[in-house]
């Protein structure tokens, strides 16, 4: 059961790095070519499309846990 959690979060944190990364790098190539006058927490261009991407990236994992986590709860609840 521990290693079953451990596997879990391992899982979870690595996701949530790789599409942080892959957000910020969106991010910065988006606004890099097509919005370059977007400021966002005092900085322009590319940095702000990154900070937004970030930011993206980790929401979306987070919703993306809160998802699975609330159907696994569910299932458990008519199985008992």
């Amino acid at each position: 059961m521990t290693g079953l959690i451990t596997r879990r979060i391992v899982v979870v944190t690595t996701g949530i790095s790789f599409s942080m990364m892959f957000g910020m790098l969106i991010g910065v190539w988006a606004n890099a070519n097509f919005a370059e006058d977007i400021q966002f927490n005092r900085v322009q261009g590319y940095e702000a499309g990154g900070h937004i991407g970030l930011l993206i990236g980790i929401f979306g994992w987070l919703l993306l846990g809160a998802y699975y986590w609330v159907k696994g709860n569910n299932n458990n609840r008519k199985k008992g």
